[in-house]
């Protein structure tokens, strides 16, 4: 048996098993909620994805993910802001096919708690769920409900993303932006903007990257 991938939300575990024997493999997505269970190593199959390919899983806040091989994501768990990315905002017990935009690929995602980031192979992003703060980098702060271009970074092939607690940061070509909750500095922004930022925002210590409210010099734009 062999555990492919893991992933830690709130008040649970995921993970993919696969089992192989001398003539075939089998594989296996399972959750754990609580200690009773990890200490026995009683971790229920999600059944609903038995027999499916998957390649990650992912958990955020009470939400969870799980991509598969053909490219199609699945979510469950909590949906009150849409985190789901189902156009809608009821729970699901049981996973249900995100919304994803056409003729995609999928090279990365990271689930916050109540909000996610979704990275395509040719370096856009993506965005859905809560918003409140932000926190989704489309400058508004009303939830989304099926995943949104992030057009303020559609000039840039962003590399690594990564969600927190209501806010969230990306990087391309050695430029990290911030975007989302600001309350205590998590942002890393200094004191050249204050706040919440519902636009992405250069990190401080890594300027001069670009300043989302001009326009993009093309020097920067270019990889270093």
């Amino acid at each position: 048996m062999t555990v492919e991938d893991v992933a830690a939300g709130k008040e649970r575990t995921l993970g993919i098993q696969r089992t192989v024997t001398c003539t075939r493999g089998t594989q296996q997505l399972w959750s754990a909620r609580d200690r009773w269970r990890l200490r026995r190593h009683r971790a229920p199959s999600c059944s609903a994805l038995s027999g499916m390919d998957v390649v990650a899983v992912y958990a955020g806040g009470l939400h969870s993910m799980a991509l598969l091989a053909d490219g199609s994501l699945y979510a469950w768990g909590r949906n009150v802001f849409g985190q789901l990315g189902t156009d809608s905002t009821g729970d699901s017990v049981t996973p249900v096919e995100v919304q994803l935009p056409p003729e995609i690929s999928i090279s990365a995602i990271s689930a916050g708690d109540y909000h996610n980031l979704l990275l395509t192979d040719d370096g856009t992003l993506f965005a859905w769920g809560r918003n409140n703060f932000g926190q989704l980098g489309l400058a508004d702060t009303e939830d989304r409900l099926v995943p949104e271009l992030v057009a303020a970074l559609t000039d840039f092939s962003i590399e690594y993303i990564a969600c927190g607690h209501s806010f969230s940061l990306v990087s391309a070509h050695g430029h990290v932006w911030g975007f989302g909750l600001n309350t205590y500095g998590q942002l890393g922004l200094g004191t050249r903007y204050f706040g919440d930022q519902s636009t992405p925002r250069p990190l401080a210590r890594y300027s001069p990257a670009p300043d989302l409210r001009t326009p993009c010099l093309p020097a920067i734009m270019s990889p270093l």
